[in-house]
């Protein structure tokens, strides 16, 4: 299972660029470009790191609402 913070942009071969906006306890919350709010599995193997937010690994829990994501992508 990975441990990626709110905040972080992905990319997934599926669905592209996005931001995690939530981390759950099986899940991460994230708002595609180009697909919206997809919610994905923890251990998903196609989710590639492109950039971590500062001090991600304090983040715990932390939550972005859309604006926010929309204006990080």
């Amino acid at each position: 299972m990975k441990d990626l913070a709110a905040g972080t942009r992905i990319d997934h071969a599926l669905y592209g660029e996005g931001i995690i906006s939530r981390v759950n306890l099986t899940t991460y919350e994230v708002f595609f470009a180009k697909s919206g709010k997809m919610d994905l599995s923890r251990s998903n193997e196609e989710i590639e790191v492109l950039e971590a937010p500062p001090g991600a690994e304090d983040s715990g829990g932390t939550s972005f609402d859309l604006g926010e994501a929309e204006a990080l992508i």
